[in-house]
């Protein structure tokens, strides 16, 4: 007698095939928990597959892999996260693209979740919930306490019109449309990217169930190479238009301002935490807006963006 599928065998089939891309430079440890946490899907197994895409690292990447099922290694050798995406992307069997980075632990039903916001809210493109957290949650360093406040706001990102690549869906068919990310920048390439298909009239859904969780930055030294980064991303990206890069000018001298923006979230909503907890995150806000500004200076004396 010929098999017969079940109903459930039958949807299982109908589910899109999803790629999930994640980036990786000297991260091993916080990779290994992000695709353990990947392999334990709700998705249907053999619909999804994972992507690891080694940024040169110093260690190489693929022997950690081995262990586990969906991931396979790819290799890039040009230094920047977008770059090492595009990678990614050209290996990528999927219908459907997940990206996430390598420090992110993804929840369980992240991948069910993304798929089933972009079906239902009929968007080739979503952005996810990000939770960021400290490492001991009774005690949180000043940074830690800017990071939870202020790090990856992706609802309000997401109003704005972009989304940030630590949790981001995407159908293949809208790169094939609009193209890659612009692996010459170093940071702020998911914003570029997301920014143009909105413009180019794409529809950026927000979907909370999607959760990624992010670990805080502890340190002045690890803020500072994020905010360093940024610097960078917007520098690159303006020096190939001129008008642009008197507006990222003009943006970089008013991070010289007292973070006032900050100040009022702070003074006029429930946010938790003591006043003297308060006055440590305002200090942490003023400390980024001037190693933005330091670094774009280093940029106009002719030195190379930061990885």
């Amino acid at each position: 007698m010929p098999e017969t599928t079940t109903s459930e065998e039958r949807a299982t089939a109908e589910k899109p095939f999803v790629s999930v891309i994640i980036p990786v430079y000297n991260d091993l440890d916080r990779l290994c928990d992000c695709v353990a946490a990947l392999e334990a899907q709700t998705y249907p197994a053999d619909r999804y597959e994972i992507i690891v895409v080694d940024n040169a690292s110093t260690t190489p990447v693929a022997p950690v892999l081995e262990r586990f099922p969906h991931a396979t290694a790819e290799y890039e050798p040009q230094p920047g996260s977008y770059a090492a995406r595009n990678r990614g992307i050209a290996a990528a069997r999927g219908d459907i693209f997940a990206f996430t980075d390598s420090d992110c632990i993804p929840s369980p039903r992240w991948i069910e979740s993304g798929v089933d916001c972009l079906e239902r809210d009929q968007a080739p493109i979503a952005g996810g919930r990000i939770d960021v957290f400290p490492r001991y949650e009774r005690a949180p360093t000043a940074v830690e306490l800017y990071e939870m406040l202020y790090a990856f706001p992706q609802e309000e990102n997401i109003q704005q019109g972009f989304t940030v690549t630590a949790n981001l869906f995407s159908s293949r068919w809208v790169f094939e449309q609009l193209g890659p990310f612009d692996q010459g920048l170093k940071s702020f390439g998911d914003v570029d990217w997301t920014s143009r298909a909105v413009q180019r009239g794409y529809k950026l859904a927000y979907c909370d169930e999607a959760s990624v969780r992010h670990p805080a930055r502890r340190g002045l030294l690890e803020v500072n190479r994020r905010y360093a980064r940024f610097a960078g991303g917007h520098y690159t990206k303006g020096r190939n238009n001129p008008s642009e890069l008197r507006h990222m000018r003009l943006r970089a001298l008013q991070q010289v301002k007292p973070p006032l923006k900050l100040t009022r979230r702070l003074i006029g909503t429930s946010t938790p935490g003591s006043a003297k907890d308060k006055l440590k995150i305002l200090a942490i806000g003023a400390f980024v807006r001037w190693s933005y500004v330091i670094e774009w200076i280093r940029l106009e004396l002719g030195a190379r963006p930061r990885r």
